[in-house]
């Protein structure tokens, strides 16, 4: 029996408050709270998605970092990392298992037993025993065992299988032959049986002349819809993902949205700003077929993925010189990972210099000193993009209302990169209920504007800087974002967490190479509709009234009087601090409402 530690609490970062981010507990008894929407529950008459993945679904997958060397112990180390590392709390939840689980990986690819191994003799696919073991000798719920322990986190668990005769790994697949028949109805029983959450369904190997269709996305949408039905049928709620890797000849989603809940836009992701930037491109094409149940898919988040070495020869503490097996995938400005959590040496730095390989080469110099001794040998990861690059990775994908699928080693992941994925600002904005994809606003001379409206009115903006020189003297005009230029606004940079007064125009003074800017515009008004979703009822309505004064002065153009309602509601809220509204409330609701002051020039 696996033991599982002890439940965490979760814990919110904070940052003002809005209706969609209230939860339970924070306004005192007898208060209402708005309560939040969940996404895993079916929706009545929901069009798209069945009601699931109303927003972006966020999690982990195990390929980039580990290709074929998943296991179940894999499995359950991640999902407890990201149960205890603040992911799960920050809302990635999915902890999902890519190719080579089945049986059949060890058979050589020139077997043809490779590809058959992986079903029993009924039809149903068999977990690999030696890396999924089983509950007792003889049983197959390898998989199962796993579920039971990432459910037991809180967590859900993603498995992979593909349309075709094998997987992309050479491994049984879903197509059985002739003329279209699968075994898609016998998976997606297993799949539920064993308690899966998500399943993602590749794109290999492929009979297409054995396939229904007169085109090649007919075939595809034949495939695929076999495998959704198929995962209906089960009664068990599981999102669907169509991954068709980009493929040129498919134009996925123009059928996908109303079989899956996502679908693979681009080819297969690496961890590189080129491989990063074409994904970005050609999925940010796509905006209009987004939306609540249906997203499109650039592929994972490459924060923290990059190559794996050894150490060549002991790098002793004090040291900023490390010596590596191999300096492949190194780049300055990037993060080098060196240790492991279960050894209690993991640390990290950002590189500087990046020489040459092996004990007698020069290296890769870090910024800071190494803290711990480390023996030759021991392993090393170096991000292969620099950290304003995993940053701009992250801010573009959450612009972009794109899966948050994190594709790397998450039990040894590094400080620096762990805290982007935590960044409550650009997860809620990614996760933000609208659910409008970005539309690009312009791209000139490498230089992208990005804008998303979103949920309470605020826009968010993007100035990303493909170039390989600083963006200097951004300026967008209000009305080219679709806001009133006659307003003052307030601008929230989402990764510097600073606030600043707009009014004409937005303006940046630099963007660097390979960098990005996220800023949330929101005006006065906004910020008024949303303190009062959050107080509507309490004391009787008294909190309210006093908003909606301002909200009617504000409307009449009268800035001193909406100054005066607001410094009225703040004295009102500090008096029921800690009596009809919890002390934590009363604090942001304070701080919100001086923000707000601020903005107006009160």
């Amino acid at each position: 029996m696996r033991t599982l530690p002890r439940p965490i609490t979760r814990l919110f970062a904070a940052r003002p408050i809005t209706a969609r981010l209230l939860t339970a507990g924070l306004l005192a008894a007898g208060s209402l709270a708005v309560p939040a929407a969940s996404g895993a529950a079916l929706a009545a008459g929901a069009p798209a998605g069945h009601g699931l993945a109303r927003t972006p679904p966020m999690g982990f997958n195990d390929w980039n970092a580990f290709g074929c060397n998943v296991s179940a112990s894999l499995v359950e180390q991640t999902a407890l990392a990201m149960h205890t590392n603040g992911m799960q709390a920050a809302g990635y939840d999915y902890v999902n298992i890519d190719d080579c689980w089945m049986a059949g990986r060890d058979i050589p690819r020139t077997d043809p037993t490779r590809a058959t191994a992986g079903r029993d003799a009924d039809g149903h696919l068999v977990a690999d025993p030696v890396y999924f073991p089983p509950s007792a000798p003889g049983r197959n719920d390898g998989i199962k065992v796993v579920a039971d322990y990432v459910h037991a986190l809180g967590l859900k668990l993603g498995i992979y299988q593909d349309t075709g005769r094998t997987t992309c790994q050479g491994l049984a697949g879903t197509y059985q032959g002739p003329s279209g028949a699968t075994y898609d109805a016998i998976d997606a029983g297993d799949f539920a049986s064993w308690g899966v959450d998500y399943v993602k369904d590749d794109w290999c190997n492929v009979p297409l002349s054995d396939v229904p269709g007169a085109t090649r996305d007919d075939k595809a949408n034949y495939l695929y819809t076999q495998m959704s039905q198929a995962l209906q049928a089960t009664g068990r709620h599981i999102v669907f993902e169509a991954a068709t890797l980009g493929d040129p000849g498919l134009s996925t989603y123009t059928w996908a949205p109303s079989i899956s809940n996502l679908w693979r836009t681009t080819t297969d992701i690496s961890p590189s700003f080129s491989s990063m930037l074409n994904n970005f491109t050609v999925n940010s094409a796509l905006a209009q077929y987004a939306g609540p149940g249906h997203w499109n898919d650039p592929d994972m988040l490459e924060i923290g993925t990059g190559g794996f070495s050894t150490l060549a020869a002991a790098a002793p503490a004090g040291t900023t010189t490390v010596l590596v097996a191999s300096t492949s995938r190194a780049i300055v400005g990037g993060v080098i990972r060196i240790g492991t959590a279960a050894a209690g040496d993991l640390e990290s730095a950002v590189v500087t210099s990046v020489g040459t390989a092996g004990a007698a080469g020069t290296g890769i110099t870090v910024a800071t000193p190494l803290t711990h001794d480390h023996p030759a040998g021991e392993q090393v990861n170096k991000d292969g993009m620099t950290l304003a690059e995993e940053q701009t990775e992250f801010t573009l994908w959450a612009q972009e209302a794109a899966p948050l699928i994190a594709g790397t080693d998450v039990v040894n992941l590094a400080p620096q990169d762990l805290a982007m994925y935590l960044n409550p600002e650009a997860v809620a904005i990614d996760q933000d209920p609208l659910g409008v994809q970005a539309t690009v606003l312009s791209n000139a001379d490498s230089h992208w504007v990005l804008v998303r409206p979103l949920a309470n009115g605020d826009k968010s903006v993007v100035l990303f800087n493909a170039g390989s020189t600083p963006w200097s003297g951004a300026s967008l005009p209000l009305d080219s974002l679709g806001l009133d230029a006659s307003q003052r606004y307030t601008a929230r940079d989402v990764w510097a967490h600073t606030d600043g007064t707009v009014t004409g125009a937005l303006e940046v003074a630099s963007v660097p190479a390979h960098g990005s800017v996220m800023v949330r515009v929101s005006s006065a008004a906004d910020q008024l509709a949303d303190q009062l979703a959050l107080v509507g009822h309490v004391d009787g309505g008294s909190f309210a009234a006093q908003l909606r004064a301002a909200i009617r002065a504000l409307d009449k153009g009268r800035t001193r009087e909406a100054c005066g309602a607001l410094d009225g509601y703040v004295h009102h809220v500090r008096a029921q601090s800690g009596k009809k509204l919890r002390t934590e409330l009363a604090a942001q609701l304070i701080a919100n409402a001086r923000r707000i002051e601020g903005l107006l020039g009160c």
